[in-house]
């Protein structure tokens, strides 16, 4: 995400799970040069974390040479919340059930995010 004019924006959302022994790493960069001024950016990284296996390395970025600008960066990353799953169990969800349910609508912020900006009807999705 690299701004060069003035009145720019960009909107980066990255979700991944990672689960067996896989690994991801994520570099995410925000870059507003000293001449893009009113610039805005976001950059949201989330990481959900199915097994002690998994491995996850997230690093976003703030380069701001501009002085008036709008930018947000975060990261998380993490297992499902065990509070999440107790509150799906105690609603007569196996623990199967609670943690697929949890990845599916972890995952669904993804479909959101692309109804909202109006693309959701290019991207498969069941």
């Amino acid at each position: 995400q690299i701004h060069i004019s003035p009145h720019s924006f960009s909107d980066l959302f990255v979700l991944s799970v990672a689960q067996g022994s896989s690994s991801l790493a994520f570099s995410g960069l925000i870059r507003i040069e000293k001449n893009a001024q009113q610039s805005h950016a976001y950059q949201k990284n989330q990481n959900l974390i199915l097994s002690n296996d998994a491995f996850v390395d997230s690093r976003p970025i703030l380069e701001i040479l501009a002085d008036d600008v709008f930018c947000t960066h975060g990261s998380t990353s993490g297992p499902i919340s065990k509070d999440q799953i107790q509150y799906l169990r105690m609603r007569g969800l196996s623990l199967k059930e609670a943690e697929e349910v949890s990845v599916e609508g972890f995952k669904q912020q993804v479909y959101d995010k692309l109804h909202t900006l109006g693309i959701d009807k290019y991207v498969g999705h069941k």
